[in-house]
Parts: structure tokens; C-alpha cells; sequence
């Protein structure tokens, strides 16, 4: 890593809101079942859960240069920091419900489906039939012609991957 992707840096995507539900959680002015709590994170049951057992997992930020509304606007340490426990989390959360798997979501901006801003992990217990939602792929049949999916052309996978490469290429220059 190079030192610029810890120095403090200015929101890219959307200004923090330090009254945000979740730094209120961290402060303690709410409440909230916490299941972890570290110095870099913490780890509580959702309070709308969409399954028995839905756990956040949330960055802590220690002053108002660290603090960001999306992923994409914190450094690689602290994403590292928050991250570190998310699989110790999960198998927590998997033991406990005795799921028969995982899902692990992250959403970004309001077009991704965030609708705290401030970075979180979903950590959410699942079952066989249990109708949440999944993504749908191409598998060559009625169903992924139905939802509208279809195959990744040659080309396209090409270009945009040379594209993302070389953007995380100038990441290593200048913290995107």
C-alpha cells in the first residue's frame, strides 16, 4: 500500500452525516444487540432484519477526517480493519441460525440500495426456499431469458476489464 491510501482524505462521493443512525449507534446515544465491538468495528443485529440472525458489520471512524458515508471513500487500512472480523462474524452468525449459507452484501449510494450512509455489511443467515432475493444468472435457459440476463460477451469482458485494471493501476498514484 502506498502512504496516500492512509492519509485523510475528501469525500468523493457524499458527505458524511456524523448523525447518521449508525454514529449514533457507535456513540451510544442508541441503542442497539451488539454481538462484536473492537476498537475499528462494530457488529450488531439489524433491527428490520430480512432473516433471523441479520448482522451489521460497521467501520468505526475516531474523528471527522476518518469518516465516510460509502466504502469507496475510506482508506485501505481502515477497510481492513473493519473487514478483518467479517469472517469470524459470519460463522458466528452461521453457528447460531445454523444457516445452510451466508449471504454477505455491501450496498453503495442510493442506486445501490444504501439507505444508511455509512459504510455496513450485511451479514445475512440463509436457507434453501427461503425467498429472499438472488441474483439471477444466465444459464442458458427460460428462466435467465425471463429475468432479463444474459452472458458476458468476450469483448466486453476484454475491454472492461482492462479498464477496471487500469483504474486501480492510477489508485496505486493517487488514492481514486
Amino acid at each position: 500500500m502506498t502512504s496516500s491510501s492512509s492519509a485523510p482524505h475528501a469525500s468523493r462521493y457524499l458527505a458524511y452525516d456524523p448523525s447518521n443512525v449508525f454514529a449514533c449507534i457507535i456513540r451510544g446515544d442508541l441503542p442497539c444487540y451488539k454481538v462484536l465491538e473492537t476498537a475499528h468495528c462494530l457488529a450488531f443485529l439489524d433491527i428490520n432484519p430480512v432473516a433471523h440472525g441479520h448482522t451489521l458489520l460497521i467501520p468505526k471512524f475516531h474523528n471527522a477526517s476518518e469518516s465516510a458515508a460509502v466504502i469507496m471513500d475510506i482508506t485501505d487500512e481502515q477497510c481492513m480493519l473493519w473487514m478483518k472480523e467479517l469472517p469470524r462474524v459470519a460463522r458466528a452468525v452461521q453457528k447460531v441460525t445454523k444457516a445452510e449459507g451466508i449471504t454477505i452484501l455491501q450496498n453503495n449510494l442510493a442506486a445501490g440500495g444504501q439507505e444508511v450512509f455509512h459504510p455496513h455489511i450485511h451479514i445475512i443467515p440463509r436457507f434453501a426456499n427461503d425467498k429472499l432475493i438472488r441474483i439471477q444468472r444466465n444459464h442458458k435457459n427460460a428462466d435467465a431469458a425471463a429475468a432479463g440476463t444474459k452472458q458476458l460477451a468476450p469483448e466486453d469482458g476484454v475491454n472492461t476489464a482492462a479498464l477496471i485494471a487500469d483504474a486501480l493501476k492510477a489508485s496505486d498514484e493517487s488514492h481514486l
